[in-house]
């Protein structure tokens, strides 16, 4: 099961946590488009950022194998070399999450969700903390915020 990386603007945050990724229009067709590396999926992320002003967010999920449509090399582009796009279908709500995004108030600085009490916390420096965890201390590791 393949664990894959979507990039959206941030106003479509509630409806990815109430009904999950939806296809969408694309070059290969209608379908949820994804990578295999959350770097890249940071990047897409940073590339809209700067297109539209817009905060944008990163999601994680897995599928099925059996569930990968397409996966296609995807021109250079967004500030990378040619990469792997991978195409699935519809994914449920219960089967996502939100692993950072980029807003424009701090240019690209990202966030995370604290693992705790799940509030956005800025990550540019190596430990953080969370107001609503009583000042909890999370260190960024590999694949987020780990509690102390």
């Amino acid at each position: 099961m393949p664990v894959l990386y979507h990039a959206s603007d941030s106003q479509n945050r509630s409806s990815i946590e109430s009904s999950g990724l939806q296809p969408n229009p694309g070059r290969l067709g209608t379908y949820v488009y994804a990578t295999f590396t959350e770097g890249q999926a940071q990047k897409i992320a940073e590339h809209f950022h700067k297109r539209t002003g817009l905060p944008h967010d990163v999601w994680k999920f897995e599928v099925p194998d059996s569930e990968v449509r397409k996966v296609e090399e995807h021109p250079a582009w967004a500030g990378m070399g040619s990469f792997k796009e991978v195409c699935v279908d519809a994914v449920a709500s219960d089967q996502v999450s939100r692993v950072n995004g980029v807003r424009p108030s701090v240019g690209t600085l990202w966030f995370r969700d604290c693992l705790k009490c799940r509030k956005e916390v800025l990550v540019p420096w190596h430990r953080v903390h969370c107001d609503e965890c009583q000042g909890v201390r999370h260190s960024r590791g590999p694949g987020g915020l780990r509690f102390r």
